[in-house]
Order: structure tokens, then sequence, then C-alpha cells
């Protein structure tokens, strides 16, 4: 797996709530969101 930088901390706290749906997303290598400050 290449090395990424991944900045979340506007969103949500992932590693507390979201470990394993964010693992399992960045395994498949895709993840859309809306970004709700634009």
């Amino acid at each position: 797996m290449k090395k990424m930088i991944i900045s979340a901390s506007r969103r949500t706290d992932i590693p507390a709530f979201f470990s394993k749906w964010f693992m399992e997303r960045i395994r498949s290598g895709y993840y859309v969101k809306v970004n709700p400050y634009n």
C-alpha cells in the first residue's frame, strides 16, 4: 500500500466511531464524501 496523508480532523472522530468502516474504505482505494463547508 502506498503512503498517504489523510486530513479528517474537521469531519468527525474517525478512530473512535468509524475505524472499521474507514479501514475498509482505505483498502478499497475509494471514498467520496460531500464537503459540508462548501
